[in-house]
């Protein structure tokens, strides 16, 4: 009988830390996901204007040093004249890449995709599994990697990349329920959910929505 407890005992216990073992496992790895993510996106979002910022103030700097002396002027003013011309590459950087997500957008506005997606709302029925097919190959040639970057960053479903997909093609979430055949509340649950899968933290359906509008995508 005491050996059988022990047995019991040392079982529950190897139950008890591999199950442990796997939430800490998991929730490694959703933090590792989140911080490959959230630095890209940051990364993206931020380079342009801290970099100008940061030419900014370096030029500052080297108006004040003119000012005070005048020894090394010309090597002072050689770098200021440096600095101009990076602070004018990074605000032409900053305009292409506005350009860019402009052109994106006006490129899923003008896409078959969209015009079936419209055309579906207006009849009030959901999209075909054949339809999506044809979204999701249109749509892979308009944002890159978009969908590479969520099924490598995170595991989602399908039925999660659809959601993220239609948000980033513009649609709201009561034109999403239409289009995958779910009640409206089911699917700002099922936003919520994405929040916290994408980025570890509780969230509200809108800020799922500016997560994924935000995601950079490139051309792989």
């Amino acid at each position: 009988m005491f050996l059988s407890v022990i047995v019991l005992v040392s079982f529950v216990v190897f139950i008890l830390v591999v199950y442990l073992w796997r939430v800490e496992r998991r929730n490694y790895r959703l933090r590792l996901k989140t911080l490959v993510l959230e630095k890209m996106r940051n990364e993206i979002e931020e380079k342009s204007e801290a970099e100008i910022g940061r030419v900014k103030d370096r030029m500052c700097e080297l108006v004040g040093q003119l000012n005070e002396s005048q020894k090394d002027k010309s090597e002072l003013e050689r770098q200021l004249e440096e600095q101009k011309d990076l602070l004018s590459q990074s605000i032409d950087k900053q305009k292409v890449e506005k350009s860019r997500r402009e052109e994106t957008r006006m490129s899923i506005l003008k896409s078959a995709s969209y015009v079936l997606s419209r055309q579906k709302l207006s009849a009030g029925k959901p999209l075909a599994d054949t339809e999506w097919k044809q979204i999701e190959a249109e749509m892979d040639g308009i944002l890159g990697d978009f969908k590479y970057l969520l099924y490598q960053a995170y595991n989602i479903t399908k039925h999660e990349y659809h959601i993220c997909l239609l948000i980033k093609m513009g649609f709201k979430n009561n034109e999403i329920s239409i289009l995958i055949s779910r009640a409206p509340n089911a699917v700002s649950q099922a936003r919520k959910r994405l929040v916290f899968k994408l980025t570890g933290k509780e969230g509200s359906a809108s800020e799922l929505d500016d997560f994924i509008k935000s995601m950079y995508h490139r051309h792989l």
